[in-house]
C-alpha cells in the first residue's frame, strides 16, 4: 500500500541558505543509497505558519520500502553529523495511507 510521507520543518531565521545545503547533502546521502522517492517541496505562503516553515513530501510504495531505505541511509557516518545540525528550531514528519472510503 502507497504511503506518503510528509514533514513539515520549521527553520531557524537567518539559517535558509544553511538549510539549503543541509537538504542538497541529504539527497546525496539518499542517491547514493538508492531507493528513496523524490521529494516535492513547499513554502508556506498563507497558513497558521511562519514563512520559514518548509514542507517536503515523498510517496513510497510501501512503509516497509520507506523502513529499509532510511536503515540504509542511517548508516552512513553522515547522517549523524546532519542530525546533529542545528538549522531547525522545530518539525515533524507525517505519515499517511489513502482514505478508502
Amino acid at each position: 500500500m502507497k504511503v506518503l510521507e510528509r514533514q513539515v520543518q520549521k527553520v531557524k531565521r537567518g539559517k535558509a541558505s544553511a538549510y539549503y545545503e543541509w537538504e542538497k547533502h541529504w539527497a546525496e546521502i539518499e542517491a547514493q543509497v538508492g531507493g528513496f522517492p523524490t521529494k516535492r517541496y513547499y513554502q508556506v505562503i498563507a497558513a497558521g505558519d511562519d514563512l520559514t516553515t518548509v514542507v517536503w513530501e515523498r510517496e513510497w510504495d510501501s512503509l516497509a520500502a520507506a523502513e529499509a531505505a532510511y536503515e540504509k541511509s542511517l548508516v552512513d557516518p553522515r547522517s549523524g553529523e546532519l542530525m546533529g545540525e542545528s538549522i531547525l528550531e522545530d518539525e515533524r514528519r507525517e505519515l499517511y495511507m489513502p482514505f478508502i472510503f
